[in-house]
């Protein structure tokens, strides 16, 4: 099966529960016992499902890097660069940079600017990350890198088409290709969900939690827009779309 995530904002313990829930698996799964067990490995993967990640991954809570490390691990794992990862990139790569040349974490004034200037939300991942050593942080930067070139993504599912970006589309033109716009126009404007998009697509999002939309905390459909962030992290659940059936999930 293949479902959708936004807005997990460092909740490890709710990433895992909705794992979980999903009986997900991957080659990461099989008993060491089992790996050359050619049956096995086949049952594994015929049940492989594929998680889409849309962003707003890190955040306030206490797991964010725990959260990247595990999503690294998997290959059935796939990601889209959030408005938290897009701020925070630049910055991670300059500490690891910092602690490298020097082999200490900056000054306290400096990280007090970096998280300063990054909010709140953010101030846990950055104290979190200094204290990785040199190879998790290598890992850290270059995940973050990576799915940064990843600003939307498109599916093909059950005869429908789908669209996964993080927020919305920035200067949104119908005749214009997803690869044309810049990765920060997926990232910092919010979808409209009372405007239609595509007639023939299925625009999934994330970026505004839908306790801030109509205050039920549940997945939002409207207009062929599918508003799957539910707040986790900030009060609410981690919502959990399923492309195939559009039906939902929560923990």
């Amino acid at each position: 099966m293949f479902y959708a995530i936004s807005g997990i904002n460092g909740d490890y313990e709710a990433y895992k529960r909705a794992l979980k829930k999903l009986k997900f698996q991957n080659l990461d799964d099989i008993k060491e016992e089992d790996i050359m067990n050619e049956e096995a490995v086949i049952s594994t993967l015929e049940g492989e499902d594929v998680l889409y990640v849309l962003g707003n991954i890190i955040g306030a809570g206490k797991g964010s890097l725990k959260i990247l490390q595990d999503m690294m691990s998997r290959d059935n794992v796939i990601a889209v660069v959030g408005e938290n990862e897009y701020r925070i990139a630049a910055s991670l790569k300059a500490l690891d940079d910092h602690i490298r040349s020097t082999g200490n974490v900056p000054p306290q004034a400096i990280m007090d600017r970096i998280t300063s200037m990054l909010g709140d939300g953010l101030t846990e991942v950055v104290e979190e990350f200094v204290k990785l050593d040199d190879d998790e942080r290598e890992d850290i930067v270059d995940y973050i890198d990576e799915i940064s070139e990843e600003a939307f993504l498109e599916v093909m599912m059950a005869r429908r088409k789908f669209v996964l970006v993080h927020a919305g589309i920035r200067g949104f033109d119908p005749h214009k290709e997803l690869d044309e716009y810049e990765v920060e126009d997926f990232v910092t404007e919010p979808a409209d969900l009372d405007k239609t998009y595509y007639k023939n697509r299925t625009l999934v999002v994330g970026h505004v939690p839908t306790t801030e939309i109509d205050g039920s905390g549940r997945i939002v459909r409207k207009n062929n827009n599918v508003a799957i962030d539910c707040g986790c992290g900030k009060g609410g659940r981690l919502g959990i779309y399923c492309l195939n059936n559009d039906s939902e999930m929560y923990v």
